[in-house]
């Protein structure tokens, strides 16, 4: 579960390729303009929770409580914040 998360943030991070790195515009920067990319991320984290949630014998899974979610998204989440920070300095130093 970790690593599908993990690909989750890293898809975010990458959306754009290399141009959101070299150009120092964050992962945020036009979330909203790729709609399809937005849908396949919800349906994805949707179908995990499925998975994990009710997939039971076939795919040797317990449910997942609130708090381990939520922790799950902490240890998975540096992906993005780094990269945030990283084009932050970058962006500062380049002025």
């Amino acid at each position: 579960m970790p690593f599908a998360m993990g690909r989750v943030m890293m898809k975010s991070v990458c959306r754009r390729g290399f141009s959101n790195i070299t150009s120092g515009h964050s992962a945020f920067h036009h979330l909203f303009a790729n709609r399809t990319l937005l849908l396949v991320l919800a349906m994805v984290l949707v179908g995990q929770w499925i998975i994990v949630t009710f997939g039971g014998q076939m795919f040797r899974t317990v449910p997942l409580s609130a708090a381990e979610w939520g922790w799950i998204i902490l240890l998975t989440s540096p992906v993005l914040w780094i990269g945030e920070i990283v084009r932050l300095f970058k962006g500062k130093r380049n002025k």
